[in-house]
């Protein structure tokens, strides 16, 4: 009997050991995964804040992954952010509701005349895309409304990109702190 003790101590220790291990274990894991949803499962309810006059400063790479992570927060999948040069004119391609397209992005102070429907349309065919979209965060010459019309090219302005950035829950600060103006670029035609 005297022999079965260190035997019977040796296992109930081991036990002991292995159940405070798996407790631990699952306290972490616990922790880990309540970090895990705070940090990013529940980021629809983290208001993300950007002033209009930050993005008006951009320039045009920080604006497309801007772009591409704005189409993200609003439903578009397998978002893909084109190389620099050689691109067709297609800065971003993106699905939604089994619809492809490819978007030209573009950062301006002034409005965009019709070159970037031009090129869209050129770059939609080359990555298989059914709707091309130009998206800015500036505004379009009449000029520019009638080509894409003409070709059936959609134009994202500034009160459509506010209007996604809202849709995806970022607060928008639209007043600029040295300007009592609503938005902090001047508006120039270009065609």
């Amino acid at each position: 009997n005297i022999l079965l003790i260190p035997i019977v101590a040796y296992h109930l220790i081991k036990w002991l050991i292995a159940a405070i291990a798996a407790i631990f274990t699952f306290i972490v894991k616990t922790i880990i995964a309540i970090y895990k949803w705070v940090r990013y499962g529940s980021s629809k309810n983290i208001h993300k804040s950007i002033d209009l006059s930050e993005i008006d400063k951009m320039d045009g790479i920080a604006f497309e992954n801007l772009t591409a992570e704005l189409l993200r927060n609003n439903g578009f999948k397998n978002v893909e952010v084109t190389k620099a040069t050689g691109d067709y004119g297609v800065d971003i391609v993106a699905n939604k509701d089994n619809n492809k397209y490819a978007f030209q992005c573009k950062c301006y102070c002034s409005k965009l005349g019709i070159n970037p429907i031009q090129e869209v349309y050129t770059g939609l065919k080359m990555y298989g895309a059914d709707t091309a979209v130009v998206i800015t965060n500036s505004y379009f010459t009449p000029n520019a409304y009638n080509l894409a019309n003409e070709l059936g090219v959609l134009l994202w302005d500034r009160e459509e990109y506010i209007r996604l950035l809202k849709q995806a829950q970022w607060k928008v600060n639209d007043y600029n702190e040295d300007s009592s103006s609503k938005h902090a670029i001047p508006i120039k035609y270009i065609d």
